[in-house]
């Protein structure tokens, strides 16, 4: 079987589970892993991925075993979740350094793939923000990670995770789970946030909150560190200046993520 022809299966066996997930009235599996593929198929085949009319709603992991792809499933709730959160963030940092224009120092490359070549593994985030320092292909420094029920479990996740942090410029992984449509639990939002150390990846904050609980969610509060590298940090800055976002922020964020289920 020629290069082409092999690509051409595999990339019709892609859509064909792009589609599946996406005209599909039952929750399901939004993964799709293929394993062992020869090095210039799995190449070609991320050419003609990237072509597809609803790249947009996929996200690739390419690493030298294979590919993984994630099917964004279009829900207002994991939307919410994703843009919410990322535009408090801004604002606690914004806040943290008043009067200086933060796009000075930082840039939202989004999902952008962000590539680490020595290690042969490329991924794309839900969201992601990079020290300006760092360039126009830079990789992220902190990024989030969304889930909806329908799409991927907290193992999931937790896999994305341990993979970012195989990237030394990434500092800090936020993790957010949307739980819905369970029996026996209320519908609720779970977020992690995992930083960066000198001893490795630790987590810094975890909760799990629904509409009755929401008034417990605390603040979150990062570090400049967790953003910036040493020789990043903006004149304005040192390495433990706070990057609070407020409790009531996050409650209303909550709510507004549980309103759209």
């Amino acid at each position: 079987m020629s290069l082409e022809e092999s690509c051409s299966l595999y990339l019709k066996f892609v859509v064909n589970h792009c589609e599946g997930v996406w005209n599909s009235t039952e929750p399901g599996s939004s993964i799709l892993s293929l394993e062992n593929i020869p090095s210039e198929v799995l190449k070609q085949l991320v050419v003609k991925i990237d072509a597809l009319p609803g790249r947009k709603r996929l996200r690739l992991t390419v690493s030298q075993s294979g590919l993984r792809i994630r099917t964004l499933i279009l829900d207002a709730p994991r939307e919410v979740a994703m843009s919410e959160l990322g535009a408090l963030i801004i604002d606690a940092y914004q806040t943290s350094s008043p009067g200086v224009d933060w796009l000075l120092h930082l840039k939202l490359p989004g999902s952008a793939r962000q590539h680490h070549a020595i290690l042969h593994l490329s991924k794309e985030p839900d969201w992601s923000a990079r020290p300006c320092i760092r360039g126009k292909n830079g990789v992220p420094s902190i990024l989030m990670e969304v889930a909806s029920e329908a799409s991927e479990s907290m193992q999931d996740l937790h896999r994305d995770k341990d993979e970012w942090f195989q990237f030394p410029e990434v500092l800090t992984v936020i993790l957010v789970k949307i739980w819905s449509r369970r029996q026996t639990s209320p519908d609720s939002i779970e977020l992690e946030v995992w930083t960066q150390t000198p001893n490795g990846p630790v987590i810094h904050t975890h909760w799990v909150h629904d509409a009755d609980t929401v008034q417990q969610v605390p603040d979150l509060v990062l570090e400049a560190s967790n953003v910036f590298q040493h020789d990043e940090l903006p004149p304005h800055f040192t390495s433990v200046t706070e990057i609070r976002v407020s409790s009531i922020h996050l409650q209303q964020y909550v709510l507004s993520v549980l309103e759209e289920i």
